[in-house]
């Protein structure tokens, strides 16, 4: 199993990981191509079907590659904005960490704060703040 997509920069099913079950690995490989091409359309269908019942166990805060990415990190690594904006409508974490203990607002900071997928979140997450101080 490699470690880098293939020649056209695309993940390939066999990049996801080992414990996704056969029949969600090409799924999750369209998700990804769909965030590459912030095709939010393509990524609200997959996050309208997670969310169906009955619940499959699936969860919008599930890891979605080998390094523990959620698909709001993978979304903010393909400065994908649509898609960002998409999968905040179903209310992610913003406190889920990967692997490497990154948030989604760490993983936003550290690519750029200037990309249009890392301001979109920033956006939310001020919004969010200022919806609860108003509870204060």
């Amino acid at each position: 199993m490699s470690d880098e997509p293939d020649d056209d920069g695309m993940m390939q099913p066999e990049d996801f990981p080992e414990e996704a079950a056969e029949d969600v690995a090409p799924a999750i490989g369209v998700v990804i191509q769909a965030l590459q091409r912030d095709d939010a359309r393509v990524v609200n269908s997959h996050l309208q079907a997670m969310t169906a019942p009955p619940a499959r166990g699936d969860d919008i805060d599930q890891s979605f590659d080998r390094e523990g990415n959620t698909l709001l990190h993978l979304a903010l690594k393909h400065d994908a904005g649509k898609c960002v904006k998409a999968i905040l409508e179903y209310g992610p974490s913003m406190t889920v960490a990967n692997h490497e203990k990154q948030t989604p607002l760490h993983t936003a900071m550290h690519l750029s704060g200037n990309s249009k997928a890392s301001r979109r979140l920033v956006d939310h997450a001020v919004d969010m703040l200022g919806k609860y101080r108003d509870l204060y």
